[in-house]
């Protein structure tokens, strides 16, 4: 899915699309021929009764085939709001707030808010990726410069399904 140039981030209800519980919250297509290449959703925690008290619910993006996890996005308990991004291994990709992507090595994306979406680019580098509102949909550009960097991709995607214009 994150080989994609672009992808588009469509609601579940606006795609008419069965699934079992939880729902999907978005359908994640490639924008040329709008085949499913991935959801999100949103997912409980589980585990043991203390685990799920302690826990918040986290949000998941799968690929469409058979459902593999890509990544999970999860609330920090920090002070400022932020989001902890983490591959399929549990391993941390970065994390984002309103403001700011911060992966690793240090790199940072300010985000750029503009009336019809946001823009990830770099303090020190190229822009990573830019999503931009069509009706109901997202359409998340990533910028060439990202190509070999499935991470930095990854962390662009997780943002633009949580955060707002």
């Amino acid at each position: 899915m994150l080989e994609h140039d672009a992808l588009v981030l469509r609601p579940w209800s606006a795609f008419g699309r069965s699934t079992p519980p939880p729902t999907p919250f978005w359908a994640l297509l490639e924008p040329s021929s709008l085949d499913l290449v991935g959801l999100v959703r949103r997912e409980p925690c589980r585990g043991s009764f203390f685990n799920r008290l302690l826990s918040r619910p986290h949000t998941a993006i799968h690929e469409s085939d058979d459902e593999p996890l890509v990544c999970t996005i999860q609330r920090s308990w920090h002070f400022q709001i932020s989001w902890e991004v983490r591959d399929a291994e549990g391993q941390p990709v970065g994390q984002f707030t309103s403001g700011v992507l911060r992966g690793s090595q240090n790199r940072r994306w300010r985000v750029h808010r503009r009336a019809e979406g946001c823009a990830f680019g770099g303090d020190d580098g190229p822009a990573l990726a830019e999503w931009i509102a069509r009706d109901s949909d997202r359409v998340l550009t990533f910028s060439l410069a990202s190509r070999e960097d499935p991470l930095a991709r990854m962390l662009a995607l997780a943002a633009a399904a949580i955060l707002n214009p």
